[in-house]
C-alpha cells in the first residue's frame, strides 16, 4: 500500500510541478479552490501559480516563492507536521525536498524545488487513494 501511495502521489506532484491545468478567473489571477482543506497548510509569503481541483481524484496546487530552500521547506513540514500529518517519505537534495505525509487516509506530496531562479512549491492532496473501478468517489 505504502508504494502504491508513494506512485500516486509522486504523479499528482509531477502534474502539479508542470503547471498541468492552471485554473485561472477573467483576471487571469490563479486562485485557490474551495476544496482546499482547511487544516492543509500552505506556503506563506508564495504566490499561486497553478490550482487545479481534480475532484475525487485531489487536488494540485503550485506556489512560487523567493528564499532558501531550508526557509522555504523547514517551516512548511513543520506546519504540516503541527496539523497533524504523519511523514511517510521524505527525500532532501542539495536543491530540492520531496515528502508525502498521511492524515487517516488523506494523503499530501510536498515538493520544493528551483526552477528559473525561484523556487516552486507544490502541494499535491487526495481525501482518499484514487480507485478508478469505483467511480466517482467525491
Amino acid at each position: 500500500m505504502r508504494s502504491v501511495a508513494a506512485v500516486v502521489l509522486t504523479g499528482l506532484l509531477a502534474a502539479a510541478a508542470c503547471g498541468f491545468g492552471a485554473a485561472s478567473g477573467a483576471t487571469g489571477r490563479v486562485r485557490l479552490p474551495a476544496s482546499v482543506p482547511a487544516d492543509l497548510p500552505l506556503p506563506e509569503r508564495a504566490a499561486l501559480r497553478t490550482a487545479l481541483d481534480l475532484g475525487p481524484r485531489g487536488l494540485n496546487l503550485v506556489f512560487e516563492t523567493d528564499g532558501s530552500l531550508p526557509g522555504i521547506a523547514d517551516p512548511l513540514r513543520a506546519r504540516i507536521a503541527a496539523a497533524g500529518w504523519a511523514p511517510v517519505t521524505d527525500v532532501v537534495l542539495e536543491q530540492a525536498i520531496f515528502a508525502s505525509y498521511r492524515s487517516g487516509e488523506r494523503l499530501l506530496a510536498l515538493g520544493v524545488s528551483r526552477s528559473g531562479g525561484r523556487w516552486l512549491v507544490s502541494l499535491a492532496y487526495v481525501a482518499r487513494p484514487y480507485n478508478p473501478w469505483e467511480g466517482d468517489q467525491g
